[in-house]
């Protein structure tokens, strides 16, 4: 891929890795093809890519990688897949240290949250896609000035 661009367009200036599967279960449930073929796309991929454009001859540039909100959420069923997300949160963050003048010019990683995006409707499983809503009590006369109820 690398050596496509190098030919084609003189060099590589831009790395985003935006692949990623989610495929839901327990992590009790999770057979070893479902967990390996999760970490391969959105780890093993984007891990090798940004180390093979490391050790290439570009020397300045940016690295995108793309995470997801689900990391922070803590879902049940969501284990390997957020798993893996945070793992890309933390390789991103360890690569833009790493990076840091390795040229005049330098490479950019651009840290916000992994870059990942809120809420996308795609077309992945629905099936605990969000929490559900929140019934809140409405509040009483006390609660709502914030003084104290003196029964």
């Amino acid at each position: 891929m690398f050596d496509a661009a190098e030919a084609a367009f003189g060099g590589v200036d831009v790395l985003v890795n935006n692949a990623g599967i989610m495929a839901l279960s327990s992590l009790a449930d999770t057979d070893d093809v479902a967990f390996e073929r999760q970490v391969n796309v959105n780890l093993r991929a984007p891990s090798t890519r940004c180390a093979k454009l490391r050790s290439g001859c570009a020397t300045a540039g940016r690295i995108i990688n793309f995470s997801s909100s689900v990391v922070g959420l803590l879902q049940p069923t969501y284990g390997v897949y957020a798993g893996t997300r945070a793992a890309v949160e933390a390789m991103t963050s360890i690569l833009a240290k790493e990076l840091r003048g390795r040229s005049s010019k330098g490479w950019r990683v651009p840290v916000r949250n992994g870059s990942g995006p809120r809420f996308t409707l795609t077309k992945g499983p629905r099936r605990n896609s969000r929490p559900p809503a929140v019934k809140r009590k409405p509040l009483s006369p006390c609660s709502a000035t914030r003084r104290p109820l003196r029964l």
